[in-house]
């Protein structure tokens, strides 16, 4: 019996405590807090204030993995310690350390990356019902958020504010499926708006000067985790883990990174979002104990075929891609596309916790002969 030790509690991490913990192995998930976050309702929860935790502790009990509360700060080689300055031996060590909001460039701005950054924007949002918020980030957070926000509190007025345009990266009939649901809602879009600076009441543009609010969402992407290189793990420029397509650490070979914290080689396309945390984490949790006993198994394979883009009120669109995430057409419109949108997010919890409590694998992803033809379930 080997000791694997999984690092974070998110979508990877759990995903792969559930299938390893039929295995055999003795499997120990820890994380800083007692509970995990379904961060893609995080949009919903900023803008109505539903509760998007779970007790990690009973969710591992359920498929026999044991939960270790605390904060990871050093690692070595078959160990890693704790913030209280005990140490967890393993065999087999799995990264799933996630990802963050980076920092805005100036003060007071919301995040909604975190469960306390959308409980922030709720509270500020319900203090008052009227107001003008700016949403900086044209990616799935700032449009999800901008529209959720749009819906449920009709006194505020949204901003939508990117350095781009909504045509890089979407098919031409979505991108005006999204900018007639914007002016529906009333969201005034900015298109090639180069923030510079954000304050807690506005954010300044070059070269249009100051735009005056009430409030401020950061919404410009995610970043990975630290600490692996901070423990002279390899990393890519972007500060993501850099993997085999084993999912193993370069030069590390009983260490495995998972979710937005690893960057396959060779598959730079393979971005964060629990679209790939969960088969990455799926794959591994299936995989490792026969990597661990020696035998061959087939390498992970990924490839995408949809994105789901919420655009708030029951709303989303349906943005078909080829395998490697490049828009092609629009497959469903804004009704349609929120019944799926809701089954999609329905999912991302529901099916692995469902896994965890039987102990079966309910759910695979497709595996193909190349990872530029494979075609997996995409989620958000």
């Amino acid at each position: 019996m080997g000791r694997i030790v999984i690092v974070g509690g998110g979508y990877a991490g759990l995903t792969a405590a559930g299938r390893l913990g039929t295995s055999h192995h003795d499997v120990t998930l820890v994380d800083a807090r007692s509970h995990t976050v379904e961060r893609v309702r995080l949009h919903q929860a900023a803008a109505d204030g539903r509760d998007v935790r779970h007790a990690l502790a009973p969710q591992l009990a359920r498929c026999g993995v044991a939960f270790r509360q605390g904060r990871v700060d050093t690692f070595g080689n078959g160990w890693i310690g704790l913030d209280d300055g005990d140490r967890l031996p393993w065999d087999r060590l799995v990264l799933a350390l996630g990802s963050s909001t980076p920092p805005a460039p100036g003060d007071g701005a919301h995040e909604v990356g975190s469960w306390e950054g959308a409980v922030a924007l709720h509270a500020r949002l319900a203090a008052s019902p009227t107001g003008r918020v700016a949403v900086v980030g044209f990616g799935l957070t700032g449009l999800e958020v901008a529209t959720e926000v749009a819906a449920r509190h009709p006194g505020w007025t949204v901003d939508l504010l990117g350095r781009g345009s909504l045509d890089d990266d979407l098919s031409p009939d979505v991108a005006t499926r999204i900018r007639e649901r914007l002016g529906a809602l009333g969201i005034a879009l900015h298109e090639h708006a180069d923030v510079t600076t954000v304050g807690p009441r506005h954010v300044d543009l070059a070269p249009a000067g100051r735009l005056d609010v009430d409030a401020v969402v950061w919404a410009a992407g995610f970043v990975p985790s630290p600490l692996p290189a901070r423990w002279g793990l390899p990393t890519t420029a972007a500060g993501r883990v850099t993997v085999d397509d084993h999912l193993r650490v370069v030069g590390h070979p009983h260490v495995h990174a998972i979710g937005d914290l690893a960057a396959v080689q060779g598959r730079a396309w393979i971005r964060m979002g629990c679209v790939t945390a969960m088969p990455m984490g799926a794959w591994l949790g299936t995989h490792l104990p026969a990597m661990m006993a020696g035998r061959d198994v087939p390498p992970f394979v990924f490839g995408f075929a949809t994105r789901c883009i919420g655009l708030g009120g029951g709303r989303a669109v349906l943005q078909a891609t080829d395998a490697q995430d490049r828009p092609t057409r629009g497959l469903a419109g804004t009704v349609a596309g929120g019944l799926i949108k809701s089954a999609i997010l329905g999912y991302t919890w529901h099916g692995p916790a469902a896994e965890r409590r039987t102990g079966w694998s309910l759910v695979t992803w497709p595996q193909g002969p190349a990872p530029e033809e494979a075609v997996s379930w995409q989620g958000t």
